[in-house]
């Protein structure tokens, strides 16, 4: 017969292990790609409309929400950075500090009971230090670097059924003045908070072409924006989207001229507008105001070619 205190401890590890596994289950990975004018995805604007966040990362990005806790949360210190990638992680991990001094650095690893799992000193050189963690099992961790004042802290999340031996190995010093460059260049994994339900607001775009998507992810999945050209007479390209079969533009319409709102809109060979309160930076943020006639081209309505082109 199992003891209270026996049977207390069964419930606390039977508790963690289903915490950890509905942790890394609920982290979702979202991939782009593009079609129709082109097939490469330049950028992609994330906006969370629920929870009013938002961040732009590359096309070729993976975008990774994490619904049950923040991954590579990074606290700065004075002029520091601390980042991990791939994370979570099935094998290996490279971690990068940024730092604006050369120093002893102590980092130490503590697993989800709060129990130290690796501990070790290493001389960091100014700018960006590359290292490699290994031998990581199943689990979630904090990876913090000490230097002198500067603490810096990472979650690390492992997928590794496999036992073995935690080793940290010091690779190489990137020069202070690359640091910025050669932080976005490794850059494959870019982290959201993220709760089921929540609305997301993608904008795809390649070359002058935008394509809003909007998005509640329940899995991982790939996302595909079809680009297609929508533009005016002055060459604005106009973001789209679509709704049901149809194509829609996504952005007010703002082409023309301006014209006094005391004033008609005249048949004169030039599209005229009107902006609010008369302010042509209210076109630019409400897009423009059109009178019905200038709005199809003062042609008739069974001509079957009218409106603005």
């Amino acid at each position: 017969m199992l003891s209270k205190y026996s049977f207390i401890q069964a419930i606390v590890i039977l508790f963690v292990c289903f915490f950890n596994v509905n942790i890394v289950a609920q982290n979702y990975e979202i991939t782009f790609n593009g079609i129709g004018e082109s097939v490469t995805v330049d950028s992609v604007y994330v906006e969370n409309l629920t929870q009013n966040i938002d961040t732009t990362i590359s096309g070729n990005d993976t975008l990774l929400l994490n619904v049950s806790t923040g991954v590579d949360e990074i606290h700065e210190g004075l002029q520091g950075k601390l980042r991990v990638f791939p994370n979570p992680t099935q094998d290996y991990s490279k971690i990068i500090i940024e730092t604006n001094k050369i120093g002893n650095t102590i980092f130490t690893i503590h697993d989800i009971s709060g129990r130290t799992v690796f501990s070790q000193k290493y001389l960091l050189k100014k700018g960006c230090n590359l290292l490699t963690i290994n031998g990581l099992t199943s689990g979630v961790y904090t990876l913090t670097a000490e230097q002198d004042n500067d603490v810096f802290t990472s979650k690390i999340i492992c997928t590794n059924s496999a036992s073995g031996n935690i080793s940290l190995d010091y690779n190489e010093n990137i020069p202070a003045t690359l640091s910025n460059k050669s932080l976005k260049s490794i850059k494959s994994t870019a982290y959201m908070q993220y709760n089921n339900g929540d609305l997301l607001k993608l904008t795809g775009k390649a070359d002058n072409h935008r394509t809003i998507i909007m998005l509640k992810p329940l899995q991982s999945q790939e996302t595909i924006f079809n680009f297609k050209t929508c533009r005016d007479n002055d060459s604005i390209n106009y973001a789209i989207t679509q709704i049901g079969d149809r194509w829609w533009m996504a952005e007010n319409l703002n082409v023309g001229v301006i014209k006094s709102s005391y004033s008609s809109q005249m048949n004169n060979l030039t599209i005229e507008k009107y902006c609010y309160n008369d302010d042509e930076a209210n076109c630019d943020i409400y897009g423009g105001l059109y009178q019905w006639y200038e709005m199809m081209n003062y042609q008739p309505a069974d001509n079957g070619d009218y409106g603005l082109t």
